[in-house]
């Protein structure tokens, strides 16, 4: 995998999404939501994300984050830098983003991750589900809270800092990927 094949895996799915989103634009009214997710700011990732009604109780969301950064906390033995783009469904049981959710979502992203003396770098794909809920503080102000698990396939390169990097790749793993949100949102319409 390269940054090509997640470049062609992000232009599907923006695809798709604005596909879909006008689909339900043209069947209901359209309510749409920006947002941005506290935990990844806490671990240095900065974020957004968009989320579109699809009908009277599913939404599309397109989250995308990322960290550019060689190293975290001023720490050389530490580095989280990453890109991701996750795409999501969501059903609501009460009424679009309000109250209860479920929802199912796909993961497409490349790292950079140094853990003291270990270095990973490649890409990862996964899927997951999720449970959450949305407290509505005003009109246009919510803050959700969910969680979730998932699979996710790593591919790309495990090395000591001090090696050089191998010359082929020797990282290929399946591995959980759970998922913890605190994410404060604000519906345009």
């Amino acid at each position: 995998m390269s940054f090509n094949n997640l470049s062609r895996f992000f232009r599907l799915f923006l695809f798709l999404s604005l596909f879909l989103a006008g689909f339900g634009n043209s069947a209901f009214g359209q309510r749409v939501a920006l947002s941005t997710d506290a935990v990844d700011w806490l671990v240095g990732s900065a974020n957004i994300g968009i989320d579109a009604r699809l009908s009277r109780r599913v939404t599309l969301g397109v989250n995308v984050a990322g960290n550019p950064f060689k190293s975290m906390f001023g720490r050389s033995d530490l580095r989280l830098a990453n890109f991701r783009i996750q795409p999501e469904v969501r059903y609501w049981f009460n009424r679009p983003m309000a109250r209860h959710f479920v929802g199912i979502n796909a993961m497409g992203g490349i790292c950079d991750i140094i853990l003291k003396d270990n270095h990973y770098k490649g890409d990862i794909f996964g899927f997951g589900a999720r449970y959450g809920y949305a407290l509505v503080l005003g009109r246009h102000w919510n803050v959700e809270f969910s969680g979730g698990i998932g699979l996710g396939v790593v591919h790309g390169y495990k090395y000591k800092t001090y090696e050089n990097k191998p010359d082929r790749t020797n990282l290929k793993k399946v591995i959980p990927l759970p998922d913890l949100s605190v994410t404060f949102t604000y519906i345009l319409k």
